[in-house]
């Protein structure tokens, strides 16, 4: 059997990664831009972000970062924009943003990139959840 070892490559595709400052998002960042991807985080914590773009720099690698609340729509649509603006599309949209959160801002995310994957005729969309996505938790829908 042979196998094709670029099935899985992320080599030079546009990742974005909403709620990626910290945690699960800044680790998933840093393994698709160590993989060659060419990763844009997001949050709404300016400073945080820059904290998470030190450490890429400091293994070597590149992101991009784009303050974004992804509890407001027009944040959501701002996002987008700025990563098609800065590398003319987006091919995977990981909408990783949490807690109060979890359902409209990975909506909108979603939402908003998959309307420039539809005219490209590609792209993927990934929604992370806690455990709060698997059980109903009182207030956290």
């Amino acid at each position: 059997m042979k196998i094709n070892n670029d099935l899985f490559s992320v080599k030079d595709k546009v990742i974005c990664i909403s709620g990626s400052s910290r945690d699960l998002g800044k680790a998933l960042g840093l393994y698709f831009a160590a993989a060659g991807a060419r990763v844009v985080l997001s949050s709404p914590d300016e400073v945080e972000l820059k904290l998470s773009l030190r450490e890429f720099e400091e293994d070597g690698l590149k992101a991009d970062l784009v303050v974004a609340d992804v509890s407001k729509s027009a944040d959501c649509q701002h996002l987008v924009q700025q990563v098609v603006a800065a590398h003319g599309k987006i091919d995977t949209m990981i909408c990783n943003a949490g807690i109060d959160i979890n359902l409209r801002g990975a909506y909108c995310c979603a939402k908003f990139a998959a309307q420039e994957m539809i005219g490209r005729g590609s792209g993927s969309s990934i929604m992370t959840s806690s455990i709060a996505g698997h059980l109903g938790i009182s207030g956290l829908a």
